[in-house]
């Protein structure tokens, strides 16, 4: 599992590698990020927040979780969520898809739009397992052509026809 402060490291890191390309990354990011103990994402960027007192216009938060996951994909999502901090690419339209092309090509990152670990056995996962199992399901769907059930925690459109 790596440490808070290794993966401040390689946020500076990336955060001065994108700067070298030419890819437009705000200065105004929190210099350390944020843990989180979501388990329904890797990474985060979150426009105007204070952390430790100081208010920045972007803080990136990592699943403590992900930290149990390769150096290499933490790196992505790093990456991933800095990206989220040029102009105009807060979502994941063809200014951020461009800037993760140009990231890719260059240092060969595989910078996804949406989670890159899906293995059973990563820690998110089992974190997200383990937090399913201590939920009981409220709906239970039954296929009408092969009577497979699903269970769904939510209310959903799916539920509701």
């Amino acid at each position: 599992m790596y440490t808070k402060d290794q993966v401040n490291q390689w946020l500076q890191e990336e955060w001065q590698n994108l700067a070298e390309i030419g890819i437009p990354v705000s200065r105004e990011i929190c210099p350390e990020i944020r843990l989180s103990k979501a388990t329904s994402w890797y990474g985060q960027c979150q426009q105007n927040r204070v952390y430790r007192g100081k208010r920045y216009k972007f803080v990136i938060s990592i699943s403590v979780y992900h930290l149990q996951s390769s150096e290499q994909a933490i790196r992505n999502t790093l990456i991933h969520e800095l990206l989220h901090t040029c102009p105009g690419c807060l979502n994941h339209g063809p200014k951020w898809k461009t800037y993760a092309s140009i990231v890719q090509n260059r240092y060969g990152y595989c910078i996804i739009r949406a989670g890159g670990d899906k293995d059973k056995d990563s820690a998110i996962e089992q974190a997200r397992q383990a937090k399913r199992e201590g939920y009981q399901a409220r709906y239970l769907l039954v296929c009408t052509k092969c009577g497979q059930e699903f269970a769904r925690f939510r209310k959903s459109n799916l539920v509701l026809h």
